[in-house]
């Protein structure tokens, strides 16, 4: 007897067992049947269940159409899947011309501690999107990305996702925005969510009181400005700006 070399109807991997080019056996007189053993080999990869193959070289000799010399077992899969993992960023919000492109590392790891890379032996299928937080992209704080589908050969360990975060010269908050994975296949979720963090990279703007003409018995509209003090030119401020103002003689009596 023999184990059969892999392809066609068998998926097993030639890892998977010790192959057996050609073994003696026999059954015994006043016996019906008889055993042998392939020594199968264990490995963490979690992968489909395979089909082996083992083939009987001899037989009755007969042509009897009842005689079977081949037969299939499966090797049924007992390890874990991998478990997916996604990143965070942070960066300082870029002043221009240029945007900026922040990348995201989705990685499978190892089921247990989820400490090293870990590949599959299947397809990895995960969807991604972003997602609004105190960053929005209708306020053109970045670029939407998404939904699409990420797909991890089997092997593959790791794979990148760029989200646009847009240049801005206005004195802003910390924001953040979200980068989510859902509808999983293949794999399971141990972090689904990224959270890209924008610190503010502009100055606080200055007050700048106007001046004006105004005549006897009118209301003196008096214009308070924000001034970008890298310019020195008007601008405006995610932030709300509060201050006390009082007025005083100058050289009216």
């Amino acid at each position: 007897w023999s184990t059969l070399s892999t392809g066609g109807a068998y998926t097993a991997d030639p890892a998977d067992f010790t192959s057996v080019p050609g073994q003696a056996a026999s059954i015994a007189a006043g016996q019906g049947s008889t055993t042998f053993q392939v020594l199968l080999n264990g490995n963490n990869t979690y992968q489909n269940n395979r089909t082996l193959g083992v083939q009987l070289t001899g037989g009755c000799g007969c042509s009897n159409a009842n005689e079977r010399l081949t037969a299939t077992g499966t090797i049924l899969d007992d390890d874990l899947p991998p478990r997916v993992v996604i990143d965070d960023q942070t960066g300082y919000r870029p002043q221009g011309p240029l945007d900026s492109a922040w990348i995201f590392h989705v990685t499978l790891r190892d089921p247990t501690t989820a400490s090293k890379l870990w590949p599959s032996g299947k397809t990895v299928s995960i969807r991604i999107r972003t997602l609004d937080s105190t960053a929005q992209v209708g306020l053109g704080d970045y670029a939407t990305y998404g939904p699409l589908t990420l797909t991890f050969a089997p092997g593959d360990t790791s794979k990148t996702v760029s989200v646009t975060v847009h240049h801005d010269l206005h004195f802003a908050p910390t924001l953040a925005f979200k980068v989510v994975l859902d509808s999983i296949s293949g794999a399971t979720f141990l972090d689904s969510l990224g959270v890209g963090t924008i610190l503010n990279s502009n100055p606080k703007p200055i007050v700048q009181v106007q001046g004006g003409i105004w005549s006897e018995g009118d209301t003196a509209k008096v214009s308070v400005l924000l001034i970008d003090p890298r310019y020195n030119t008007p601008t405006w401020s995610r932030i709300k700006t509060s201050y006390d103002w009082i007025a005083t003689d100058s050289t009216a009596i």
